[in-house]
């Protein structure tokens, strides 16, 4: 087994990028003839991964010009990808509101469109697109740990700086920033493990999990009611099924403001938790 203890912060770094870009390698083999809901959240997961270690790296002295070229690339798979997994999720979550499976063609059809764009954007990728670079591999190891520790510092301040009810534009956009930020937060802290760096917060970045996790419940939910109430509108459903959905919109709307005074009561105690 290799021993770690050897390595640097630099080195662990270059490992975990390396790795990252295989597992999505991987995951774009495995779905060359079929597209399941569980291997597209794993790619997610994945080019997730990538883009904090990438955004840290941009941080770097120099370190945009070595990275730009594959973030664009990371960022278009990971939007095409995650319109895939909407539509995914939004077609499982639809299978079990009975009253109304018959918006279920409606949603297959969603679904195949969303991965006939998933095959296009394949189609596109180059074989070496998602190559570990040489010339990335030797910058990675010029980087001390002092100047991966500074990156990583502002992204936090930064993502932390983003976790706050904004009130003047849509409740999903506000609280999908959030998760976003939340999920970023997570993801540094596990890096941080990962390449041997101190964390002294983990206790506040697993409540950041938690809450994103119930940010992403809410706001799937969200996104199957905007479905429903646009569909049905379209086909001119009676009452009984419009009232269904406004049901469901009243109990939206009172898990969201359950969720800001989470929100709320975790910035305030992770503001106490953070380091002088």
């Amino acid at each position: 087994m290799e021993d770690r203890s050897a390595k640097t912060v630099a080195e662990r770094w270059s490992v975990l990028v390396q790795s990252t870009l295989q597992e999505i390698q991987f995951y774009l083999r495995d779905l060359h003839d079929e597209l399941p809901m569980k291997t597209v959240h794993q790619l997610r997961l994945a080019l997730k991964r990538l883009r904090v270690l990438l955004a840290v790296l941009e941080q770097t002295r120099d370190g945009l010009k070595q990275v730009i070229t594959l973030q664009k690339s990371v960022n278009k798979l990971f939007e095409v990808a995650g319109i895939l997994r909407d539509a995914q999720v939004r077609r499982g979550l639809l299978e079990e509101e009975h009253s109304l499976h018959f918006l279920l063609p409606e949603a297959d059809k969603n679904v195949r469109k969303a991965e006939k764009r998933f095959r296009m954007h394949q189609k596109e990728i180059k074989s070496s697109t998602f190559n570990f670079r040489k010339s990335l591999g030797n910058y990675l190891l010029t980087l001390d740990q002092d100047a991966l520790e500074n990156a990583m510092w502002y992204l936090q301040l930064k993502y932390l700086g983003r976790i706050h009810i904004r009130h003047g534009i849509p409740e999903d956009e506000n609280l999908h920033a959030i998760r976003t930020a939340l999920k970023r937060l997570v993801e540094l802290q596990k890096i941080r493990i990962e390449v041997g760096m101190v964390e002294a917060m983990t206790a506040r970045w697993e409540a950041a999990k938690s809450m994103a996790q119930e940010i992403g419940t809410w706001h799937d939910h969200h996104l199957l009611n905007q479905y429903m109430t646009r569909t049905l509108r379209k086909k001119g459903i009676d009452e009984a099924h419009r009232n269904h959905v406004a049901n469901r919109q009243d109990i939206q709307q009172v898990r969201r403001l359950e969720l800001e005074g989470l929100i709320n009561n975790w910035v305030q105690e992770t503001r106490k938790a953070f380091p002088d």
